[in-house]
């Protein structure tokens, strides 16, 4: 993990108090064993410039081989900040920048896409948004329970207290900014209806439900497949999340995380410029020798503002 240098600086920190942290500080790589999931990031030619380098600083480095990334920008910034091995899995759409339902359904045509191009290396797909932290090893060990090549599932969590009500309809829908997985049996029975092509799209359009609560619907009315809830992951909608965070429950056990202006971790960011806290939680979450060092810096702050 590569982190930018925090502004925070002190003159202690070469003090003897601190040789036994840093005696015990050592590099702690995050084990993650191989795995059958593709994980899709989506982001935009918008906001990718905030929001991917922490990503990639942080939950892209527990399987960066199998992770996958969809944009409607060009290669110069990915060239940029991703290594060149890498380089070839950034998929380049030619979806629209607006928030409309046809682009959404375009980004989510392209996530179907890189699965099915993939298939044979992958019994997940599971795709995220470019505003959320995954804790990759949670998720591994999470689906682990499932059988993907017999279960025909659709795994996520609901933003509403109620279920969708539409079309003759009523059903659950995961929300996209919590995460969705699909598993392998469930692509296989919708692949005529996921492809990138006209019907896909036009089909998405006319039931005028984006593209989270399109794909609940077609499950439902067709296939007569139900959410399963999982209740670990976590959307930026969920106002609660980050307000009580005596009980570390709620952070050691999220699976993923979903961040939306104020609603984020209410910790000093140990980062400078960690506009969601996604560094600092991943440092605390898997803490390396340099996320102790800029631990022991910010407590030796707080201690001297208290009592310096």
């Amino acid at each position: 993990m590569h982190l930018k240098n925090s502004s925070i600086n002190s003159t202690h920190d070469s003090n003897g108090i601190y040789s036994y942290f840093k005696a015990q500080s050592s590099n702690i790589t995050p084990h993650v064993s191989a795995h059958n999931i593709l994980l899709v990031l989506r982001t935009s030619k918008r906001t990718q410039h905030m929001r991917i380098p922490p990503i990639l600083n942080t939950w892209f480095q527990f399987s960066p081989t199998t992770t996958y990334i969809t944009t409607n920008s060009d290669a110069t910034f990915f060239q940029r900040y991703l290594s060149k091995q890498y380089h070839q899995q950034v998929y380049y759409t030619n979806c629209t920048q607006a928030h409309s339902i046809h682009d959404l359904c375009c980004q989510s045509a392209s996530e179907f896409h890189i699965y099915f191009q993939n298939e044979n290396k992958y019994e997940w797909l599971c795709r995220f948004d470019d505003d959320q932290y995954v804790n990759v090893p949670l998720l591994i060990d999470y689906l682990k329970q499932y059988s993907p090549n017999q279960q025909p599932l659709y795994i996520g969590k609901p933003s509403l207290k109620e279920p969708k009500r539409g079309r003759g309809l009523e059903f659950w829908f995961a929300t996209y900014g919590g995460g969705v997985c699909y598993s392998k049996s469930l692509l296989h029975k919708i692949y005529d209806d996921i492809q990138p092509n006209k019907k896909f799209m036009d089909g998405c359009v006319s039931s005028n439900f984006p593209d989270d609560t399109h794909i609940a619907y077609i499950l439902r009315k067709k296939y007569n497949i139900n959410l399963t809830v999982a209740n670990d992951f976590h959307h930026h909608i969920e106002g609660n999340l980050f307000t009580n965070l005596t009980n570390p429950l709620n952070i050691d056990q999220a699976i993923t995380f979903g961040f939306k202006g104020n609603n984020v971790p209410r910790f000093l960011p140990l980062i400078k410029n960690d506009v969601y806290r996604m560094q600092t939680l991943h440092c605390l979450l898997y803490p390396d020798k340099n996320c102790m060092r800029l631990l022991r810096i910010l407590l030796n702050q707080l201690f001297e503002e208290k009592y310096g």
